[in-house]
């Protein structure tokens, strides 16, 4: 009990350690409460599901002193445990082998060392539909908003074009308070796939009828509207559902 490691732990403390003699066999109990550090995949933020293990290691004695094995009776967590806005879906223990290409100075060993290690994990899925529109209510109102450009008589285009602008700057001052709630990511996730889609068909409400205006093609512009507003509207529901699902 006293070389176990917690890698993960930022922090962590120890108490309640006993110490019993079953029939010949040690039985240790020691409570152990930390925090821990987990990679989170948002990718799929808000319909995200998170696997979160806490590791535990040997820090002294290497395989050849000391293996981990599990004991698999009533190894499960307490079902009174929940977390706000998530669903544990699985929860487990496993054990194998972390080998660190390293012999730490100890010149009775290789170029390597291999140590005992096991895993709790607990897989969690978030409770997502009331957080989604929360989140993306302002940006689809704000596109749903802009689309009505597309009902304004073509030769009101101040109007027609501040609608879509007032709209596109809604939809980025969205982006930037969903990003505030989401760690930083270097790939696209659905949240950055929805707000960019959302400013291309921004930009399409806008250039798509002031265009055909410009060119004086005024009728043109009228029969053009209809049609852009059904095929803008359709193909934005179908790839947000594409995206989402």
């Amino acid at each position: 009990m006293e070389t176990i490691e917690l890698p993960q732990a930022r922090e962590a403390s120890k108490s309640l350690l006993f110490v019993e003699d079953k029939g010949g066999v040690q039985w240790v109990t020691q409570k152990v409460k930390g925090v821990f550090k987990n990679d989170w995949d948002v990718s799929s933020f808000p319909f995200d599901t998170q696997l979160l293990t806490i590791d535990i290691e040997e820090s002294d004695r290497d395989l050849s002193n000391l293996v981990y094995t599990l004991g698999r009776t009533n190894t499960k967590h307490y079902d009174q445990v929940s977390v706000k806005n998530w669903e544990i879906v699985d929860f487990g223990l496993k054990t194998d082998n972390i080998t660190y290409p390293t012999s730490y100075g100890d010149p009775t060993l290789s170029d390597e060392s291999s140590y005992t290690r096991a895993t709790v994990f607990f897989k969690l899925k978030r409770v997502s539909l009331g957080l989604f529109f929360t989140l993306f209510t302002g940006i689809y109102v704000a596109f749903f908003i802009s689309v009505l450009v597309f009902f304004i008589d073509p030769v009101d285009v101040d109007p027609r074009f501040g609608l879509s602008v007032g709209g596109l700057f809604s939809a980025v001052g969205n982006k930037y308070i969903v990003d505030s709630i989401l760690p930083q990511c270097t790939f696209f996730t659905l949240v950055d796939k929805i707000h960019v889609m959302t400013y291309v068909f921004l930009l399409l409400c806008i250039v798509i009828p002031l265009r055909l205006w410009k060119n004086g093609k005024v009728e043109a512009s009228k029969k053009l509207d209809w049609w852009a507003f059904l095929v803008i509207v359709i193909s934005y529901v179908v790839l947000n559902i594409i995206f989402i699902f």
